[in-house]
């Protein structure tokens, strides 16, 4: 997150004061905090259910059908 808010600070205005240069690094700083965790939860619903389509293929256990993206998380529980 810190290497983004860099980055963000040097394409939207590279010629600053030094000083909003902090106010910028800050804002960005915030911003990103509250992104990067939205993506993390999209990361994980495309996980389950690329494991619950894996689970519904699998030779091994012929027969098998996922219902739901869940699965994964209840036979972690079992």
């Amino acid at each position: 997150m810190f290497f983004l808010a860099l980055i963000l600070i040097l394409f939207h205005h590279p010629a600053h004061i030094k000083w909003s240069l902090g106010i910028e690094f800050f804002r960005y700083l915030i911003l990103l905090s509250a992104v990067i965790p939205i993506s993390l939860r999209v990361n994980l619903d495309f996980a389950k259910l690329l494991y619950s389509y894996r689970i519904s293929q699998d030779k091994d256990i012929e027969g098998t059908i996922a219902r739901n993206s869940n699965i994964p998380e209840e036979l972690g529980r079992i």
